[in-house]
């Protein structure tokens, strides 16, 4: 059973104890993330229920399922259509629920996973629906590239519309499946060259005063539309803490800092000091040589990944040593493949590394397809 898919194998703690000695961490986390492209994973209950099973066994303790992807759920909501696939395939199946049941009975942690944010592709049914909810550049035209496509665009953070649908998409499935916190990525973001549309324009002025300069690397009209995506995250967390009786747990899994600060508007050292997150989880990224096998500890993808010769490198770690430029070890990403290292003890805080199917070490846990 390939139900890998495009899986990331993590290590980590979360920030929540970031402030205290390395010593003194608990275990770390041992997470993978789960996807439905282009694995069958989510459209088969069995399948779902033999995947945890196999997880758990290898040594995860976490999971983090996509859930959001492409303008689509992968479960029925009200707030945004169904992903296609999953309701030809089995429409009546609730995969993120289905998954947190059986992860969780055998004592493993579910974070589903908001990999899209608040991008969309353009001709998603919300855009529209409400083309006044989507970001403009100064020329006002929408339209960004991402992965190489020139087909995607950006809900307002800042529009109370998009904050209500935003905080209903996540908090419905917080309540229905009892998962264990919810993770937001880079995709939780506002692409420092937007914010030209009309709406904002108009929120603008009425805060300062002032039009928006024409150069959207101005300081302080960066600064303003940070302190609105962290308004959103703070929104967020207020409606998290209402239906969790208390209890929130963010995850987020950003850019490099200066990178996520410059170019997404992202202020996560601040949102991790300020306790508005409880995890971090730092992706970088990395290509191989363009031509031949790769060399050293790089590891190329398996044909017919969407970024052929690119590793996903997550490193999740304290709070501060984030700030500091602490990596963890290099995690591939790719298509039925799990690559992972050893846990990193001045970092990730001393643990037993998971132990692959038929006893293999994690060094030499390199590709595993299950059956």
């Amino acid at each position: 059973m390939a139900y890998g898919g495009a899986l990331s194998a993590l290590l980590g703690l979360g920030l929540q104890g970031w402030a205290l000695p390395l010593a003194a961490l608990a275990a770390p986390r041992v997470g993978v993330w789960l996807t439905n492209s282009p694995s069958p994973l989510y459209y088969d209950a069995g399948r779902l229920d033999r995947a945890v099973d196999e997880l758990a066994e290898a040594g995860f303790n976490t999971l983090y399922p996509n859930v959001w992807s492409r303008g689509t759920t992968f479960h029925a909501s009200r707030w945004a259509p169904m992903e296609p696939a999953l309701r030809q395939a089995n429409g009546g199946l609730d995969p993120i629920c289905r998954l947190t049941q059986a992860a969780q009975r055998r004592g493993l942690q579910v974070i589903p996973w908001f990999e899209y944010g608040l991008m969309e592709p353009a001709e998603a049914e919300v855009v529209r629906q409400h083309p006044e909810w989507v970001l403009q550049k100064r020329d006002g035209t929408s339209l960004t590239t991402m992965h190489g496509r020139n087909d995607r665009v950006w809900l307002n953070p800042a529009h109370p519309g998009v904050r209500q649908r935003f905080i209903g998409l996540i908090s419905e499935i917080v309540q229905r499946c009892g998962v264990d916190g919810i993770q937001l990525d880079d995709h939780f973001a506002w692409p420092v060259e937007l914010g030209y549309d009309a709406y904002t324009r108009e929120l603008y002025a009425k805060d300062t005063g002032l039009q928006p300069p024409d150069n959207y690397t101005d300081r302080a009209w960066m600064k303003w539309r940070r302190h609105r995506l962290s308004d959103l995250l703070a929104e967020l967390r207020e409606s998290l803490k209402q239906i969790g009786k208390g209890r929130v747990y963010v995850s987020l899994s950003p850019g490099p800092f200066r990178f996520a600060y410059n170019n997404w508007l992202q202020d996560w050292e601040i949102w991790a000091l300020g306790g508005q997150i409880e995890e971090l989880v730092v992706q970088n990224y990395a290509y191989s040589r363009p031509a031949g096998p790769p060399q050293g500890p790089h590891l190329g993808h398996p044909g017919g990944d969407r970024h052929p010769g690119r590793l996903r490198w997550p490193h999740h770690v304290p709070a501060d040593a984030a700030r500091q430029g602490a990596t963890g070890k290099r995690a591939g990403h790719g298509r039925d493949l799990l690559l992972l290292g050893r846990p990193v003890g001045p970092i990730l805080g001393a643990g037993r590394a998971p132990t692959a199917p038929g006893g293999l070490s994690p060094d030499q846990w390199a590709r595993w397809d299950g059956d």
